[in-house]
């Protein structure tokens, strides 16, 4: 697996493992991910290979400021009514 930030092209995070799936079917192992900072906002993809898969999965997911921060001054959400 590899978590990497897409603007600098570098992984932040490289694992390896391991999953015994003792007869063919469906295999299930939570892929389990402790506290990994994120130096900045931006487009991020994780990417899980398998071993004799061709593609591997790639989830890309972005990093926002929420919109309050972004602009400097509180934002109303919608439906809320000032």
């Amino acid at each position: 697996m590899r978590l990497e930030q897409m603007e600098v092209g570098r992984p932040l995070v490289e694992a390896m493992g391991m999953m015994n799936i003792p007869r063919p079917g469906i295999g299930f192992a939570p892929l389990k991910l402790g506290n990994i900072p994120i130096p900045a906002f931006g487009t991020y993809t994780f990417t899980v290979s398998i071993e004799g898969e061709r593609d591997p999965v790639i989830s890309t997911f972005d990093i926002v400021l929420p919109p309050q921060l972004q602009q400097g001054t509180p934002q109303i959400p919608p439906g809320f009514v000032r």
